[in-house]
């Protein structure tokens, strides 16, 4: 698959034919917050809710480098996780056939991303995959009979200045973070974004449990800041083995 950002090319489609869609969700209004003061409770509301809308990339150092991993845990692969990726072959990466290779990869994808926030869900667009997440806010837990999908299913909340995401009913995909990792259908994530530095950068907290991969959960964190720039058309390229 070629670097997309190697050549021109338009703001991104967001019908990407390659990209499975969601299942629709009904979308859940969010419970206003008791606040004891009125004359208070418009600023305090502000402060418990991010400021996340806009779009996010390099980091702030000027230095070019994409989408930068500030801290992971060592990953505790299981007996079965080990005995897998012993044998693991680059070729078997879906991305290799143009196939979407699954929510991890997607979501630490060193490419631009754009959060918009509305009053009870926010969306979450990556320019990598051309991939779209409807995040509906709201306190119920995700129907446990969701068809599994590509990205899963999603909850969100706002919890101490923090937009809180919770996935499961995932499909099968392919982790890259210092390697290559796959993830099985029963993983589940939960991610937690803040803005930090007068909301100049974009903050990851993601934790990934995997019952059959992992002895134990796997925590990285990640930071962008705003990019003045656009989201790219995202084109896969096949190429046929030699």
């Amino acid at each position: 698959m070629l670097d997309h950002r190697c050549r021109t090319a338009e703001t991104v489609n967001l019908r990407h034919p390659k990209i499975a869609q969601h299942r629709a969700v009904r979308l859940m209004s969010v419970v206003p917050l008791a606040i004891a003061s009125l004359m208070s409770g418009s600023t305090a509301a502000q402060d418990l809710t991010p400021d996340l809308s806009g779009n996010w990339w390099r980091t702030e150092d000027g230095s070019g480098n994409t989408g930068r991993v500030i801290a992971q845990a060592p990953r505790a692969l299981s007996e079965h996780g080990e005995a897998l990726m012993a044998v693991f072959d680059p070729a078997d990466d879906p991305a290799v056939r143009c196939e979407h290779p699954g929510a991890v990869r997607v979501i630490l994808s060193p490419y631009p991303i754009n959060f918009l926030s509305h009053d009870d869900y926010v969306t979450i667009t990556y320019e990598e995959w051309a991939t779209i997440r409807t995040v509906p806010l709201t306190e119920q837990d995700i129907d446990p009979d969701a068809p599994h999908a590509v990205m899963g299913h999603s909850v969100g909340r706002y919890q101490d200045g923090k937009l809180i995401v919770e996935t499961d009913s995932l499909t099968t995909g392919l982790g890259r973070s210092s390697g290559f990792f796959w993830t099985s259908e029963e993983a589940t994530l939960i991610e937690e974004y803040s803005v930090v530095e007068d909301n100049t950068v974009l903050m990851l907290r993601m934790s990934l449990t995997d019952p059959v991969m992992l002895d134990e959960p796997w925590v990285i964190e990640k930071r962008w800041v705003r990019y003045g720039g656009e989201l790219l058309d995202f084109d896969c390229i096949l190429r046929e083995r030699p």
